[in-house]
């Protein structure tokens, strides 16, 4: 106070002096007035000031409310350095403004600096108790740490305080939306829209309820309202740019979460929309980029780290995919993607009956999910095709010929090993396994042996396969036969896309009626039994299924992709 008093005596001063300056121009005679102007000033400044309590600071310093209102209109334009100048002007004029508190934790809030803003908020409670704002405040806080009952009870105290504050409601209406509870959500919603009809967040929480319920273009047109009241809310372009990647709709996707980004640049639900365009187009290590992108942002992020997880198992990683499948469930441990992951993994390493349990549990957290669906089909089918059992003698029997050039020999190739990788896990380890080709010629290219020993020799043999050449099938059944002739229980296994021919390469029904012959001689005699899986259209089926030992011995794959399948899969014990 004494600081005001003096500079009030300064100025005053001042005004004074102006005056003396103007009078001594106007008498020409400015020497003999401006020597003594200065303490003449001083002595006049300070009679005024302590005798009539004149007060000109005021005058001087800007009004308060004034900068209030300016710095709130500028956090609402998102201007917040400018915002948090002005909050710290008012500060500096008056240490206990709450509203000037209220308004810099405000900012820190959405700085995303939850303790700070904890602490400011509490700060306007000392100075002012029933704050419904700094304790509105905290609750969004206290929400944002996922304390959802405490944060409840923080904006019930608020409402009892201002019984109709839509800020309150609305807090409550999202929380209960996390809780799954979603006609209760609904309901407080739109309780926030009675009392204000143009509510931006209260309609976008019913849009995100309404997409939960799969009511897509119901959620559409709620989102483009809000739009409508704010062109930059970039929650309702972010619901939009979500629904069109369920459409498939890649690069409108792209462009809508690019918006987001331009708004909000650290904006990791759209980076990691981003993510999954890319991934959705074969851009791996892209992909891998613009998750990790999110992690840097959010480290527990369940969907960036699912997102990595299933780029490393398209990259055949495979024991790494199951350990970032295995994080996301220890952050959400009924993530349904992420046990669908697992589900698969099993799958393809031949661990039938740890991938029916995944599949089922995917399915009682998601009852109508495809993926699981169909896993499960496929688990039930190689289950009821393919039975090799332990101590079986396996000679694979593979069509390298040139019609098997391109993605064809590559998926087989694929199929076999992992077939191979699955019985090593087992208890098949000890099965013996050979390998003989088919194309041009028929050769043994690696001989019989069990397969703990041979594993990884085998590996080398088989990603070395080319396809070239006829299909001379009986030959390779012959040397099929020969390797195994010592053994007990044997097993030989067919795989083809075409049909048999001679060193020519023509196909005739004697070829056929030869080899039929052939093998109903060594089915009888030599007790084989012979396991046919025939891939895509050009197939005789009729013939495979008279070569196999049983009609449940003959399995056709429509394409590659299901030959990977089954013999991913077909060593069940």
């Amino acid at each position: 106070m004494k600081d005001k008093k003096n500079k009030n005596v300064i100025y005053i001063g001042l005004i004074i002096s102006i005056f003396i300056a103007i009078a001594s121009i106007w008498l020409s005679n400015i020497s003999y007035f401006l020597i003594p102007a200065a303490p003449i000033c001083y002595v006049l400044g300070f009679f005024i000031t302590r005798t009539f309590d004149v007060k000109l600071i005021p005058i001087i310093y800007p009004n308060v409310d004034e900068l209030l209102e300016s710095g709130d209109n500028y956090l609402k334009q998102g201007n917040i350095n400018k915002a948090k100048q002005l909050f710290e002007r008012v500060l500096n004029i008056d240490p206990n403004n709450a509203a000037a508190i209220l308004g810099i934790a405000n900012l820190t809030l959405r700085q995303d600096k939850l303790e700070e803003a904890k602490q400011l908020f509490e700060r306007v409670l000392n100075i002012d108790p029933n704050n419904a704002a700094a304790i509105l405040g905290i609750a969004n806080v206290t929400l944002r740490q996922d304390k959802l009952e405490e944060a409840k009870q923080l904006f019930e105290r608020v409402l009892y305080i201002d019984p109709n504050n839509a800020a309150a409601i609305l807090g409550i209406a999202n929380l209960t939306l996390r809780q799954d509870k979603l006609e209760e959500a609904k309901q407080l919603f739109e309780r926030v829209l009675n009392i204000d009809p143009n509510n931006a967040a209260a309609i976008l929480g019913i849009a995100n309820l309404t997409l939960r319920q799969d009511k897509i273009e119901e959620a559409k047109q709620l989102f483009e309202r809000v739009l409508n009241i704010d062109p930059n809310n970039a929650a309702a372009i972010l619901g939009i740019a979500n629904l069109t990647l369920r459409q498939d709709k890649l690069e409108e996707a792209k462009q809508l979460f690019q918006r987001v980004l331009n708004i909000d640049p650290n904006n990791a639900a759209a980076i990691l929309g981003i993510a999954n365009v890319t991934l959705r187009q074969d851009k791996l290590e892209e992909a891998k980029q613009l998750f990790e992108r999110v992690l840097n942002i959010d480290p527990n992020s369940a969907a960036a780290i699912l997102g990595i997880a299933n780029v490393t198992l398209r990259q055949d990683k495979i024991e790494e995919a199951k350990q970032l499948f295995e994080r996301v469930l220890n952050i959400d441990p009924i993530n349904a993607a992420a046990i669908l992951g697992i589900a698969n993994i099993s799958l393809q390493q031949g661990k039938l009956n740890e991938a029916k349990d995944n599949f089922k549990k995917v399915l009682d957290i998601d009852p109508n999910n495809a993926a699981a669906i169909l896993g499960l089909e496929k688990v039930y089918r190689i289950q009821e095709s393919i039975i090799v059992k332990s101590g079986h003698s396996i000679v694979f029997l593979l069509d390298t010929s040139s019609s098997m050039k391109g993605e064809k020999i590559q998926d087989l190739k694929r199929g076999i090993l992992l077939a191979l990788k699955g019985m090593y896990l087992s208890d098949l380890k000890e099965s013996k396994v050979g390998i003989v080709r088919f194309g041009g010629f028929a050769q043994m290219v690696h001989e019989l042996d069990e397969l703990n020993k041979i594993y990884h020799s085998l590996q080398r043999t088989i990603s070395e396969l080319k396809a070239e050449g006829v299909t001379p099938l009986k030959e390779a059944i012959v040397k099929g036969k020969d390797i195994l002739k010592n053994e007990k229980k044997r097993v030989m296994i067919i795989t083809t896309d075409g049909q048999p021919t001679d060193m020519k390469g023509d196909t005739t029904d004697a070829i056929k009626e030869d080899i039929l012959h052939f093998t109903n001689f060594i089915k009888r005699d030599d007790d084989i039994e012979i396991i046919c899986i025939g891939i895509g259209y050009d197939v005789d089926q009729v013939f495979l299924e008279s070569l196999a030992s049983t009609n449940k011995d003959y399995i056709f794959a429509e394409n590659t992709g299901e030959l990977l399948d089954i013999l991913s899969g077909g060593n069940r014990a």
